[in-house]
Order: C-alpha cells, then sequence, then structure tokens
C-alpha cells in the first residue's frame, strides 16, 4: 500500500502503457478515462476519480505518489494502479426469507462464510435484530439458537444462502444437499463468445465428481473485455469453486472479474467483484416438509454489460468507431498491429484513433473485416 493511503482502499485495475502516449505526456484523468471507459465512461467521472478526499484513489509510479488531475505521466511509463474505498458490508443483512427454523439471506460480494467477526455471514447472522430469540415472525424463540450457514459461496461470490437456526434444521438442510435435492442457479458474465445456447460439463473438480448446466441468457461486445456471453448456470454437484473452474478450465470462457482463473493475457480487473451471482434456490423445508422457491433480480452491474445498454448515441461516429478500435488493440495484438500498420499506410503521425478521419477509420474496417467478424459487427453496430 502507498504511503498516505488509508487501509480501507484496495487495489482494483491496473493500467498498461498506451501506445499513443505522447512524448510530452498525458494528464492522469485523461489516461484513466481512455485506458478504463467502463469505470469511467466520461471526463468528469476520471477527474473525480483523482479527487484525493474521493471513492478512488490513484496511485502513480513505485514509489506510491497519489496522483491528481494536474498530474502529468510522462515516459518512461509510471505504474498506474486505481485503487477503490472498500464498501462497508450492508448492516444488518438482507433477509429474503425467514422463520423459527431457516433463514436465507443475500450474501454480499467479498464477505466470508464461517466465523464470529463482523465480516462473516455467519457473524452478521448472530447480531441480526430480526434473528433475535423472541424477535422473529412467530415471535417463537427457536430451539438451540444456532444460525449457520448450511452450504458455502465463495468469499467473491454474492447471492442467496440458505441459513439454518436449529441443529435439526441444519442436519435435514444436509441431508438434502447429499441427496442433491436442493436446487440452485447462478447467473454469471463470461468473457468470451460462446457458440453453442447450452450444454453440461461433466469434469471432475479436485479429483471428484462435478456436474454443471449452462444456458446462453445474452452475448454482447464490451470495449474493454471484447465479446461477453451471459449464462445461466445450475450445479448439479457442490465442489469449491466448481463453477469458476468448469467456465475456465473446461469450458475455456473464464468469468469477468475472476482474476484467479483468468489465463495471462485475458484482460480483466483485479479485485473487484466477480460477475457471479446465486439468483434462486429451492429446497424443502425442514419442519413442513414445503417446498420453498425463492428467488433475487441480477444485480444492476450485470445489466450494465447487456446488449441492452449501447454506446452513447451523443457520441460522434469517430468517437464510437475508435472506441472500437481501442478494443480490438486491446484484445488482439495481431489486430493492434494491423492498426499500426494501417496508421504508417496513410502517412498518420497518430495512433490514437480519435484523431482520424472517418474516412480512415471506414477504410481500416474494410481491410479487417474478414480476419474480425465479431469487431466488424460491432463497427457496424457503431455506424448506427
Amino acid at each position: 500500500m502507498a504511503p498516505g493511503v488509508s487501509k480501507d482502499f484496495t487495489e482494483v485495475a491496473q493500467i498498461g502503457a498506451p501506445d499513443a502516449l505522447p512524448l510530452e505526456g498525458m494528464l492522469l484523468w485523461e489516461l484513466l478515462h481512455e485506458s478504463l471507459p467502463e469505470m469511467f465512461p466520461t471526463a468528469t467521472a476520471a477527474r473525480r476519480a483523482c479527487r484525493r478526499k474521493g471513492r478512488f484513489q490513484v496511485v502513480v509510479g513505485d514509489l506510491g505518489e497519489i496522483g491528481t488531475c494536474s498530474t502529468l505521466v510522462r515516459r518512461p511509463r509510471e505504474p498506474i494502479t486505481v485503487l477503490e474505498h472498500v464498501a462497508q458490508i450492508p448492516e444488518p443483512l438482507r433477509l429474503v426469507h425467514h422463520d423459527s427454523s431457516v433463514v436465507v439471506v443475500m450474501k454480499p460480494a467479498g464477505l466470508t462464510m464461517h466465523g464470529a467477526g463482523e465480516r462473516t455471514l455467519q457473524g452478521l447472522l448472530l447480531t441480526h435484530p430480526s434473528l433475535r430469540p423472541g424477535s422473529l415472525a412467530d415471535n417463537a424463540a427457536p430451539k438451540e439458537f444456532c444460525p449457520t450457514p448450511a452450504h458455502r459461496l465463495d468469499a467473491p461470490t454474492e447471492g442467496l444462502v440458505i441459513c439454518a437456526l436449529t441443529d435439526g434444521a441444519l442436519r435435514h438442510l444436509h441431508a438434502q444437499f447429499a441427496e442433491h435435492s436442493i436446487s440452485k442457479r447462478y447467473v454469471a458474465v463470461l468473457l468470451g463468445a460462446l457458440t453453442e445456447e447450452r450444454g453440461t460439463i461433466d469434469e471432475p473438480v479436485d479429483d471428484k465428481v462435478a456436474c454443471t448446466e449452462w444456458k446462453v441468457i445474452w452475448r454482447n461486445f464490451s470495449t474493454s473485455y471484447g465479446p461477453l456471453t451471459c449464462v445461466d448456470l445450475w450445479p448439479k454437484t457442490g465442489r469449491k469453486h466448481q463453477l469458476r473452474k468448469h467456465m475456465a478450465n473446461v469450458l475455456g470462457f473464464p468469468i469477468l472479474g475472476d482474476f484467479r482463473y483468468t489465463p495471462e493475457g485475458i484482460r480483466t480487473q483485479k479485485g473487484v467483484a466477480l460477475y457471479l451471482v446465486a439468483v434462486e434456490v429451492a429446497f424443502c423445508h425442514p419442519d413442513t416438509g414445503r417446498l420453498l422457491h425463492l428467488s433475487i433480480d441480477v444485480p444492476s452491474r450485470f445489466h450494465a454489460m447487456s446488449p441492452d445498454v449501447s454506446v452513447p448515441v451523443s457520441l460522434d461516429p469517430v468517437e464510437r468507431l475508435a472506441r472500437v478500435v481501442k478494443a480490438g488493440q486491446r484484445q488482439h495484438p495481431m489486430f493492434k498491429e494491423r492498426w499500426a500498420r494501417h496508421c504508417e499506410d496513410t502517412c498518420s503521425a497518430w495512433r490514437d484513433p480519435k484523431r482520424h478521419s472517418l474516412d480512415s477509420l471506414n477504410a481500416f474496417f474494410a481491410k479487417v473485416e474478414v480476419d474480425y467478424p465479431v469487431l466488424w459487427t460491432e463497427y457496424q453496430r457503431a455506424l448506427g
């Protein structure tokens, strides 16, 4: 952690050096806006990130200088690290369902499962005002009150967790999990364009039988990450990191934000919440035997990646096409070389696509149409 940076900040992104960095340098906020358009979509957002007392802090150079709007980034390139203030875990937890035996909670991303501390799910259950003996909906204190998660979610994963309030309820829920009679559905955003619509993965995880079913919800293109695919996931077993490993290691499409399992060379952000959420559970109530089917909405950040969110129409055509060129450079080394050759062929001293004319950009995409069909599709969408 850099000097002067509070421990309440965590690293969320690192910026690679842009090829078009002018010899005279570039203001830090301009570099943030250009390099991280989804995190800082406007110039105003990038300037705010450079305020020392805001949500973000930007560390420039190996010595850990905290950058400001007036910081000039020069050659040779200094490392740039973006830090974000750690959000406080909301208290009390959101209860999706609760009675005297069972509670289903919405676990925030970043919260670990077990332990008595304030930063664990079990610790927050013990102190939740609505779960204290005598405060439940039926005003009946559960016997042997001991709120305990009946299964686990990885710390970076958010979503529904089934918890027992008594030892008897916990044993009943564990038996249902052992029989695979409890169903769960997750939603994930994957890096890459899945061509098939659905499938089943039967591949061991840590030498144990593991099975995951998946189905495509939508496909889109991100100016920062390239092609994206949103999928429904139904784990039929409950191995550690099963969904993350099946997506990255078997299917070949890691989950967006999964810094641990994303192969080197694939662009993702470090430290941000994983694009994986448990949205639906179904199980039999331990006391009544009645089927409980509970669900939540997908978080808003998932919608921000969906095809329903397009490039702002207020941008002029050159700006829209420039975003597609920059996305291609980040995703494909050969595309980057093709763009450099195009700049040389047109006798342009500028590698920044925003400094090119519309005719120059159109001519470049005509050259790469066959080799990069996904980018060609985004080029056509950008033209409107």
